[in-house]
């Protein structure tokens, strides 16, 4: 880095715009989570299962699913 190169400085202001678009509607400032599950055993002998989560932090997010079905 040349030491003359500091002589210059320029200030700027921008403004950042962000979201995501998720069913159907457009979110564009917040914290957000979502999580939806179903289940549904039909019939003698029948078994099903799920779990879903979703976590949301100010720097971080995360979701996780787990499903079983079983007939015997």
């Amino acid at each position: 880095m040349i030491i003359s190169d500091l002589n210059y400085l320029e200030n700027t202001s921008e403004e950042v715009i962000g979201g995501f678009y998720f069913g159907g509607q457009y979110f564009n400032k917040g914290n957000f989570a979502f999580a939806d599950a179903t289940a549904s055993a039909t019939g003698n002998n029948t078994f099903t299962y799920t779990a879903t989560d979703a976590t949301v932090t100010p720097n971080s997010s995360s979701s996780s699913s787990t499903s079983a079905a079983a007939s015997y």
